[in-house]
């Protein structure tokens, strides 16, 4: 199944009121949360999407009313040398959630497939022996009761250039930016 994500770019815009809806919205989250940790439930929240498409900013305003003792955020860069020494997948066994908490994570698993195969930071059998390793890892959370939210965070280039554009001009901003934000929009 192809899913071209340009036929998801015309939407209309939101005509609510923004700032009502999404207090309504993290006052609705903390108390999934609350019934999560009375419940001993473990969940992980995955956001995977463009350079630029705003996954650490929805990360803040989804937590904003979370208990922090119950949530972990991870964000996910390259592999440290420790990492590169273990399977791909081990650096997120470490950081999978215990019971009553929920993990996020800022990328995932999925850049196995996606980043490393794209840019040819691994060799094509082992990008190939990952869609069988990830299936297998998520299917073994489930069966102990782990949730999965997966979330693909989609913006237009026009967007994501203008994104780009206001990190350079924001000087608070601008350390979230490089060269390879440039080279991976190119």
């Amino acid at each position: 199944m192809t899913i071209d994500l340009a036929d998801y770019e015309k939407g209309s815009k939101y005509k609510g009121d923004y700032d009502a809806d999404l207090l309504a919205l993290q006052q609705r989250l903390a108390k999934i949360q609350v019934a999560h940790i009375l419940h001993g439930k473990r969940s992980v929240i995955l956001l995977e999407g463009w350079d630029a498409a705003g996954k650490g900013g929805i990360i803040k305003r989804m937590t904003a009313d979370w208990d922090p003792r119950y949530y972990q955020v991870h964000p996910i860069s390259a592999p440290t040398q420790e990492e590169r020494d273990h399977h791909f997948l081990w650096r997120f066994w470490t950081r999978l959630p215990a019971s009553r908490n929920i993990a996020l994570f800022d990328r995932s698993w999925y850049g196995r497939v996606l980043v490393e195969r794209v840019e040819g930071f691994c060799p094509k059998k082992d990008w190939k022996r990952a869609y069988d390793e990830i299936n297998a890892f998520e299917r073994q959370q489930i069966e102990i009761g782990t949730n999965f939210v997966k979330l693909f965070i989609h913006i237009t280039q026009e967007t994501q250039d203008e994104q780009l554009a206001q990190r350079l001009d924001t000087p608070w901003k601008r350390w979230k930016t490089g060269a390879d934000d440039y080279r991976n929009r190119a």
